[in-house]
């Protein structure tokens, strides 16, 4: 089951990375957004955060190609570039099929030694990089194409976390009025992602969780207390409010 959603994960990859270059998407300079990236900047979420990045990329397309037409990005180094990203799809598939693999017979003394090397190993609190107010960002790691692009990091991901409502957690990324939502119970076996625009709902799907992916370590630090609930004050009256993402409701407001 692992083999076949990391399979989907790589030929999601490298179709984003081909439907971009052909549609000369690109980094449009002197334009902010997250959703501003190089065609292997696309290809590279994707990869590491498929379960976030391929669901924006569907709905944004549109609007990418739009903005491709009269700022189009040609993409260097096509081939080469898309060769690296099938290379290290193979690599993924490859690495999922050995630890899949039975594991072989070990000594006792081999099996002692690496309990103990999982109980010395340092467990980190919570999973998010920096803490700015009610926001929490999250890093994705470096592509080998950033990389030799000379780029030294990625921008962070600021989430923030609805709360809890009728035993589901929420978290979401917010860019102007656009809202990607991911919801979860608390076992967090699937996910729920939603997509918002002008506070209705635009789109959804529900996965599989995956552990390490961005979502998953969102999520958990959400569920292990590690969180603060956002609530906006509202100006007019000075109240605090609640919002939570109602797919027949849309953004929803309450007072607390």
């Amino acid at each position: 089951m692992i083999l076949i959603f990391n399979l989907l994960i790589v030929m999601s990859a490298i179709w984003v990375f081909y439907d971009a270059t052909q549609n000369k998407i690109g980094r449009i300079p002197n334009q902010k957004g997250f959703t501003n990236l190089p065609a292997g900047g696309w290809a590279a979420c994707t990869l590491g955060l498929w379960i976030v990045a391929f669901p924006v990329y569907l709905a944004r397309r549109e609007s990418l190609i739009r903005n491709a037409e009269s700022n189009p990005v040609e993409t260097s180094n096509q081939g080469l570039k898309f060769g690296i990203f099938i290379v290290l799809g193979v690599l993924v598939v490859l690495l999922t099929m050995t630890s899949e693999m039975p594991p072989s017979s070990a000594t006792p003394v081999q099996t002692e030694a690496a309990q103990v090397t999982t109980t010395d190993s340092a467990i980190p609190p919570h999973n998010y990089s920096l803490r700015d107010g009610d926001e929490y960002g999250y890093e994705l790691a470096l592509s080998q194409d950033q990389k030799n692009s000379g780029q030294a990091m990625n921008p962070l991901i600021m989430f923030r976390f609805s709360g809890i409502q009728n035993g589901k957690y929420q978290i979401y990324h917010e860019e102007g009025s656009a809202f990607d939502v991911v919801e979860c119970t608390k076992d967090c076996k699937f996910m729920k992602i939603m997509m918002f625009r002008d506070g209705r709902l635009a789109g959804k799907e529900r996965v599989r969780v995956e552990e390490g992916v961005m979502a998953w370590q969102v999520m958990k630090d959400a569920i292990n207390g590690h969180l603060v609930p956002y609530h906006p004050v509202e100006k007019a009256s000075g109240r605090k409010l609640k919002v939570w993402f109602s797919e027949e409701e849309g953004v929803v407001a309450t007072y607390l």
